[in-house]
């Protein structure tokens, strides 16, 4: 019975404990939501695929250049 109570009592501390906020790097804008800033960065980089360029970094180039026409700015979400 002791052994159950010590147990018990170990699932009971570690379910409080808390590691403190999560943070994602992503696109981000006042007043808008991961969700938004995923389906704006979809739409940029669909608009990429049909320019059909062939550099890499002239396609990261033209998202960022289309995130930041958007109001996006690189920062953090906290996710829970």
């Amino acid at each position: 019975m002791k052994k159950l109570a010590v147990i018990l009592f170990t699932f009971m501390i570690t379910g409080c404990v808390t590691t403190g906020p999560l943070y994602k790097n992503f696109w981000k804008k006042d007043g808008s939501t991961y969700e938004q800033a995923v389906t704006t960065e979809a739409g940029c980089r669909y608009e990429v695929g049909m320019a059909k360029l062939e550099s890499s970094a002239e396609k990261q180039q033209i998202i960022q250049a289309c995130m930041m026409k958007e109001g996006y700015r690189w920062g953090s979400y906290i996710v829970n």
